[in-house]
């Protein structure tokens, strides 16, 4: 009986994953309900779904939003075919904020792995890589035109991605991470992962320049980024603040208090 039980179960849940959506279409509804338009951008040589606000907003300095690592691996060894993020949490802030502001998808997520430039390598393995940050780069340069200066905000491994990317943007005045992934090497070590053989690693770049500021928000539960992987870091960064949240972990809780980093992002430049 116990194992005919443990079949029906198994056969049960394998019936609602095939009945779900798609990653990337919920995120779309979550998107359109917060008042999120979608576009294609072409970076080099992948393609970027961005969600921005559908009422343009008039505001000299554009704020890129960039989300964590998504669904890099179904489970330890099994590659997920679809990266795209099941917590959107970077959208969520972004929607919160009144500047205008544009949500950057990282290459081959949102619907877009079967792509003929993707490959699993780049959620994976060269999540970091020199090829993906000039292809959101390029991006950011395309859709920034207008604008006097950017901020970079990242989450996760978008926080990774939002320190490669500024040292490469002229216009970049600030960048903000979230429980950013600011040592890969070190985080590959402590959770005793596979390397990632061709990402870059922020600890091992030069040190932003001065006029970029920085804020690091850390939090003291987050097990998955731990503090002491990044905080000795951010103390060597120039014009660089780390804040600490006690009881925060990895996803809970940046929402309350996201309106006191939109108030230092306003006096950042």
């Amino acid at each position: 009986m116990r194992v005919f039980f443990a079949i029906c179960v198994y056969a049960i849940g394998l019936v609602l994953q095939s009945c779900s959506l798609p990653a990337h279409i919920e995120v779309d509804h979550e998107a359109h309900e917060l008042g999120l338009q979608r576009s294609i951008k072409q970076g080099i040589p992948f393609r970027h779904v961005v969600y921005q606000p559908e009422q343009v907003r008039s505001t000299d300095k554009l704020h890129v939003y960039i989300e964590g690592d998504g669904l890099a691996w179904r489970m330890r060894g099994f590659i997920s075919s679809d990266p795209t993020p099941r917590n959107p949490l970077m959208l969520r802030l972004m929607a919160s904020d009144s500047a205008s502001t544009m949500y950057l998808g990282r290459p081959c997520y949102f619907g877009h792995a079967p792509d003929k430039e993707c490959h699993p390598d780049f959620w994976t393995f060269s999540r970091f890589s020199q090829k993906v940050v000039i292809s959101m780069a390029r991006v950011i340069r395309q859709q920034s035109s207008q604008f006097a200066s950017v901020v970079l905000i990242g989450h996760s491994g978008g926080g990774a991605l939002a320190m490669l990317i500024a040292e490469r943007l002229p216009k970049v005045v600030a960048v903000v991470t979230v429980a950013g992934n600011l040592d890969v090497d070190g985080w590959v070590k402590h959770h005793k992962y596979t390397p990632l053989y061709n990402s870059l690693n922020p600890v091992s770049r030069p040190l932003l320049p001065a006029r970029i500021r920085q804020l690091h928000l850390v939090g003291g539960r987050d097990e998955v980024v731990p503090p002491e992987l990044v905080v000795d870091w951010i103390s060597r960064q120039p014009s660089a603040e780390r804040w600490t949240y006690d009881e925060y972990d990895h996803t809970c809780c940046w929402q309350k208090n996201w309106d006191d980093v939109l108030r230092w992002i306003d006096l950042a430049g």
